[in-house]
């Protein structure tokens, strides 16, 4: 399945595989990613503690465990992508997020790849599904999120994307974001969305909303090309849209056919995003590419 690394990627994997179809396009995003940057993959499978005893394969709580492991790999080789992953663990938690989450805890892993509920095209009431929604408000780490039903061959043949607020918890987005993209050989594309501040919406007339606006957007290019500057980004392509910004993000992912969307948080707490929605965990839901949502670092 694959090719050369262009860059070799030091990067640790962390696949979640839950044995389910909500996981084989995470599976089959990780061993393309592994198959052309280099790194380690490791699948890891929760099993989930339980209140009551479980009569399944194997005698003993060890061959219970062997068995699931087993699974796992079966899983893989069912994904054609078996041979991609350096190593796959079973380990047991009272959650699969609570076993992702201690994985990246106890240092097996630098960043988590996981599956999300809904396809690429189109949605259901839930998208992203609990244990995608916890890790992406947790943020242990970068946290790619990967549409149920991607393969290899619908992976996108164009840029990595890095979609910032041109605020400095971007900063380590642009980071990975940069390493990925050397790794794979692939053009770094920087993007930011212009939204009609609310003042020209609330203040200006039907006749000068429109010169206002673009008066507007003027300066957030200006704003946009010094962000870059400042950080070691300017001969990076620059994209500045307007309109929505998880809509204009998602249409532009597209229409580049990107092969992964990264996005900055800011880590909300709980109280602030009763009223303001994230954008990553919004993009990460709905995106037709793969999203990595990067938590800020002290030292970024």
């Amino acid at each position: 399945m694959s090719g050369k690394p262009s860059t070799q990627n030091t990067m640790r994997w962390i696949v979640g595989l839950d044995l389910l179809d909500l996981s084989r396009g995470a599976a089959c995003f990780a061993a393309w990613l592994r198959d052309r940057t280099g790194g380690q993959l490791t699948g890891v499978h929760v099993i989930e503690s339980a209140p009551y005893a479980f009569e399944g394969p194997g005698e003993t709580a060890a061959g219970f465990g062997a068995w699931v492991l087993q699974q796992v790999r079966e899983f893989a080789q069912s994904a054609g992508v078996a041979n991609s992953f350096d190593s796959f663990d079973a380990i047991d938690a009272t959650a699969p997020e609570d076993g992702l989450l201690a994985a990246i805890e106890q240092d097996r892993g630098d960043a988590l790849i996981i599956g999300r509920r809904a396809p690429r095209k189109g949605s259901g009431f839930i998208r992203l599904g609990r244990v995608a929604r916890r890790l992406v408000r947790t943020l242990p780490a970068p946290v790619v999120v990967v549409p149920r039903d991607i393969a290899v061959d619908e992976i996108g043949k164009g840029p990595v994307i890095l979609a910032t607020d041109l605020a400095d918890g971007s900063r380590t987005a642009l980071q990975f974001a940069r390493m990925q993209a050397s790794a794979l050989d692939r053009e770094l594309v920087i993007a930011h969305v212009a939204t009609t501040p609310r003042a020209i919406r609330r203040y200006a007339s039907s006749d000068s909303r429109s010169k206002a606006f673009a008066e507007h957007v003027t300066r957030v290019r200006s704003s946009a090309a010094l962000w870059a500057q400042q950080h070691d980004a300017g001969d990076v392509r620059l994209e500045v849209i307007t309109g929505t910004v998880a809509a204009e993000l998602r249409a532009l992912a597209a229409a580049e056919e990107a092969c992964l969307l990264v996005v900055g948080s800011r880590r909300l707490s709980i109280a602030t995003r009763t009223f303001l929605s994230s954008v990553g965990s919004e993009l990460a839901a709905s995106s037709p590419v793969a999203v990595a949502v990067v938590p800020p670092r002290d030292d970024a």
